[in-house]
């Protein structure tokens, strides 16, 4: 099992992520049985963020609002893109 995992995610409004949650959250919940996991962007604020809320969402079977406010509390500047759109 690979150390890591990249995915050409563009930053823009428009890219497509969502075609990477499967793969991406699968790898994280596995990892997170052996290690901790860091997920990250070149920002940090949306394309990261996107990917741990969905991790959140799908094997913590938390709502989005509830997932957002974990990741804000945790990354305050999550707020700017969040308000942002």
């Amino acid at each position: 099992m690979p150390y890591h995992i990249k995915f050409p995610a563009l930053d823009y409004e428009a890219f497509r992520l969502e075609q990477y949650f499967d793969q991406a959250t699968e790898y994280i919940d596995k990892h997170l049985s052996i290690t901790n996991v860091l997920v990250h962007c070149m920002a940090g604020v949306s394309r990261s963020v996107s990917i741990v809320v969905a991790y959140l969402m799908k094997y913590r079977g938390m709502q989005l609002e509830s997932a957002l406010a974990y990741v804000r509390n945790r990354r305050p500047v999550v707020l700017i893109m969040a308000n942002s759109g």
